[in-house]
């Protein structure tokens, strides 16, 4: 009888320890695929083009995505850095591309964990650099996985997957304000375009409009979180969006978005969505036509 039993005993933790080597390798077959791209029936539905501004707080996150290709410009603060990276691998499962505008804690603090944590296959920034231990987490991750880099240069047209993105800034760079050095760009796909524009100032708004004629967008995400120092009427002439969404957080303690940024806004007849009162801002087309919905 305690023979029977312990052959029982046995053959039970053989069937165990088969189901578990299985399912190891199950999950390290689809981990593979996923990380080469491959699609499953339970991925992501992804179709058309959306960008989803990311609530991560007082910050920057966004992820431009159609049915091939997945590009986050800017990853938000290092508090928010395991939602954040969730919510990517979530929505993508992989990134084609991460943009990063400048190197400052509110829009690459969380860069590190979303590449450990998001098969990303390159990373695009300008050529500022940052003391902050995120800055060096995130270079060491970079070199640890072997991720390419780009510096983002003024007039680079980048074709990634059916999205093109287009280098409009940094034109220059300043010492005193990297602010002023913030990658602008230009995402398009599916007929419809979203100028992203980090922190940049009116100084680098102007600079951009004397050197790039051409600067209409559908969608706008407003430079540094609606702040009075960013977002002029002429550069709002130029852009003139339908869809104007800024990133920041509620009740945060510099007063973003100012009162004046906002009149200046809907003067420019732009429908105005704020991360900080709707949460998460995803601006979809569907049927031809742009349409917004959120999630807090």
């Amino acid at each position: 009888m305690e023979k029977t039993e312990r052959r029982g005993r046995k053959r039970a933790g053989a069937v165990l320890r088969w189901i578990f080597v299985s399912l190891v390798a199950v999950f390290a077959i689809i981990f593979v695929l996923n990380y080469l791209g491959v699609r499953f029936p339970w991925s992501p539905k992804r179709e058309g083009l959306s960008v989803t501004f990311i609530d991560v707080g007082q910050g920057d996150a966004a992820l431009i995505m159609t049915e091939k290709t997945a590009i986050a410009v800017d990853v938000g603060p290092t508090e928010s850095g395991e939602k954040t990276a969730d919510r990517i691998f979530a929505l993508a499962g992989k990134l084609d591309c991460v943009v990063i505008t400048h190197p400052h804690e509110d829009h690459m603090g969380a860069l590190s964990e979303v590449l450990e944590t998001v098969p990303t296959d390159r990373v695009v920034m300008n050529a500022d650099a940052s003391d902050g231990s995120y800055f060096t987490r995130a270079l060491d991750v970079i070199e640890e996985k072997e991720i390419p880099v780009t510096e983002a240069k003024a007039g680079d047209v980048i074709e990634i997957g059916d999205i093109t993105l287009e280098i409009i800034a940094p034109i220059s760079y300043s010492e005193e304000d990297k602010n002023s050095n913030s990658v602008v760009l230009r995402a398009s796909a599916e007929g419809v375009s979203v100028l992203i524009t980090g922190d940049a100032t009116v100084d680098e708004e102007a600079q951009v409009l004397e050197k790039h004629g051409d600067l209409k967008a559908d969608i706008l995400k407003v430079g540094h979180h609606g702040s009075s120092t960013s977002t002029s009427e002429e550069f709002l002439r130029a852009v003139s969006p339908s869809i104007a969404v800024i990133s920041c957080g509620e009740g945060n303690a510099y007063g973003h978005p100012h009162y004046s940024t906002l009149t200046r806004l809907r003067e420019a007849g732009a429908e105005v969505w704020r991360t900080d009162k709707s949460g998460t801002v995803t601006v979809y087309v569907e049927n031809g036509k742009i349409k917004v919905k959120t999630q807090n």
